[in-house]
């Protein structure tokens, strides 16, 4: 990691943040900058890549198996060939935002492959709200934000915070593990819901995603295969031709907690840190007025006129979940 300015951070729109020295093991990954037009290389070929099989998930829940199907090529493709800059984009902030989520997803000991879901779910656009009013890059519903402690209201809503966020759903996706005991149903009942697939399969607990697919809803069906294209691409990215480029989150944000309701621009004005800058850093906020026991994120380069804006309330403790 490396420092970078104030002036060199609000120009680029960069936030980071310095994280209690994980390792973000990731594989390598393309960024093309702005240029995404594609144009199909000789090198991409219909004849599937070599890839090294995982230990099934009894053995080792650390590890998802990638399983090869008509589907899973399909995608692959249509990733390569069509939608290849998306991709790019999404592993791109994958790995921006690698040193929050892996140690969130390690703490609650799932596969580190669980960082590209986003990519899926939202294409890791943290403003993002689907139709069905799922929200973030996890695309939580309000239900079950509320249901994993996340607050969600006209005021505050923590399905925007990336690291609350990630909390809540690496907590759903291991209570889905401990129920089904499954990575390919996990990823099942992530899209449709634990109830849609304790129904499918009611009569078979033992069956695999694959032999009851079709009784799946179509959304769901594909979300499988999605998924283990998306991974089956990068772990085989220099195969493909894509090539490692890294950036990551780079300072120190502290939380700054409200006794009153405060409007985020004085906030901003205390601390001496640009409002835009700081809005970005606090999507969680909806209305620019943070409610009475409300928290802000503050970079540490603000000025450090409220006590409880401390190094005790840093990032890594809430990581930690100390």
């Amino acid at each position: 990691m490396y420092a970078m300015n104030v002036k060199r951070l609000l120009g680029l729109g960069l936030l980071s943040i310095i994280l209690s020295s994980c390792s973000a093991e990731i594989t390598n990954a393309s960024l093309y900058g702005n240029s995404y037009a594609y144009k199909k290389p000789n090198y991409v070929s219909y004849e599937r890549p070599q890839i090294s099989y995982r230990p099934t998930y009894q053995n080792n829940p650390q590890f998802l198996n990638l399983v090869y199907t008509q589907d899973v090529q399909k995608y692959i493709n249509y990733f390569l060939y069509q939608d290849r800059g998306f991709i790019e984009r999404g592993i791109e902030k994958a790995i921006y935002y690698s040193p929050i989520i892996l140690p969130i997803l390690k703490k609650y000991n799932l596969p580190s492959d669980f960082i590209y879901l986003p990519i899926i779910e939202s294409g890791y656009n943290q403003y993002s709200v689907s139709s069905a009013e799922a929200a973030g890059i996890w695309q939580l519903m309000p239900q079950t934000a509320r249901d994993y402690g996340l607050i969600v209201n006209n005021q505050i809503d923590e399905r925007f915070d990336i690291i609350k966020s990630t909390e809540a759903a690496a907590h759903y996706l291991s209570d889905l593990y401990n129920q089904f005991g499954d990575w390919n149903k996990v990823l099942a009942a992530y899209n449709c819901g634990p109830y849609c697939v304790s129904s499918v399969f009611k009569q078979d607990p033992r069956g695999s995603f694959w032999a009851f697919k079709n009784s799946f809803p179509p959304e769901t069906q594909q979300y499988v295969p999605r998924f283990l294209a998306l991974l089956d691409i990068i772990k085989n990215a220099k195969y493909f031709g894509i090539k490692v480029k890294k950036q990551y989150f780079n300072y120190t944000l502290h939380i700054y907690r409200t006794n009153s309701p405060q409007e985020l621009r004085n906030i901003a004005l205390a601390y001496n840190v640009n409002y835009y800058l700081l809005k970005r850093l606090n999507p969680q906020i909806r209305q620019d007025l943070v409610p009475a026991g409300g928290y802000v994120y503050i970079p540490s380069f603000g000025k450090s006129i409220y006590k409880e804006a401390s190094a005790d309330g840093s990032i890594k403790g809430l990581i930690a979940g100390k």
